[in-house]
C-alpha cells in the first residue's frame, strides 16, 4: 500500500510517498541502479559523466544532476525541469520501506502542479513494487488524481493560511492503508 502525504518546511515543500516491500535495501537497490532494471519501471539511463545521469522516456532525454547517492541506502537527483527527486530505502525487521520524495521550492509550486505530478510518482512507485514482486491494491484513476487533488487542495490552504512548519509529523496524510505506524513518521528526513 502506498502512504502519500506533503511536508512544509522553511525551504519548500515535500511530497512523500512511501511503500513496504518483503526485500532487503540491497535487492531493491538493483532495480534502481542498473539501467535496465530501472527501465522496469521508470526509465533507462545512461551516465554522462560522474554526476550526470540521463533518462531516455521515448526519445525524450531527461537530464539529472546526481546530487548524493549511498548504495543500498538513497539517492538523490536534480531535474531542471522537475526540481529535486530523493528514493530511499530503510530496512525494516519485515522488509524495506521505499520512499520516493519529491520536493518542491515553494508551497505554492507545490500547490500548482501536485495534482499532476502526484499521480506519476505513486504509478511508478507501484511500477516498482509489482517488478519486486509485491501485489499493488487496485486503485482506478479518479481515486488516483483525487487523492493528490486533496494533497493540492492542502498546499493551496498552507499557502493561503501561512502554515506553520511541522518537521516530526506529516501536516496530512491520504492514504489507501491504514494510518501508517511510528516507524514511518519522518519519512521525508534524509531527503533535505
Amino acid at each position: 500500500m502506498i502512504q502519500a502525504s506533503i511536508i512544509t518546511w522553511e525551504s519548500g515543500t515535500d511530497l512523500v510517498l512511501d511503500a513496504r516491500v518483503s526485500r532487503t535495501p540491497h535487492e531493491i537497490w538493483q532495480h534502481i541502479a542498473d539501467p535496465d532494471a530501472c527501465a522496469e519501471w521508470f526509465a533507462p539511463f545512461s551516465r554522462s559523466d560522474e554526476d550526470r545521469i540521463v533518462f531516455d522516456f521515448e526519445d525524450d532525454a531527461l537530464p539529472a544532476e546526481l546530487l548524493v547517492c549511498q548504495e543500498d541506502a538513497h539517492v538523490l537527483l536534480a531535474f531542471e525541469a522537475l526540481g529535486q527527486l530523493g528514493l530511499s530505502l530503510k530496512e525494516l525487521e519485515d522488509g524495506t520501506r521505499v520512499t520516493v520524495t519529491h520536493t518542491f521550492a515553494t508551497v505554492e509550486e507545490a500547490a500548482d502542479i501536485l495534482a499532476e505530478v502526484g499521480p506519476v510518482w505513486e504509478t511508478h512507485l507501484r511500477l516498482l513494487c509489482e517488478v519486486l514482486g509485491e501485489q499493488q491494491t487496485d486503485i482506478r484513476e479518479h481515486e488516483l488524481y483525487a487523492r493528490y487533488e486533496e494533497l493540492a487542495a492542502q498546499a493551496r490552504d498552507d499557502a493561503a493560511y501561512g502554515a506553520e512548519t511541522d518537521t516530526a509529523e506529516p501536516e496530512a496524510a491520504v492514504s489507501d492503508a491504514a494510518e501508517p505506524d511510528a516507524e514511518a513518521d519522518g519519512a521525508g528526513e534524509g531527503s533535505r
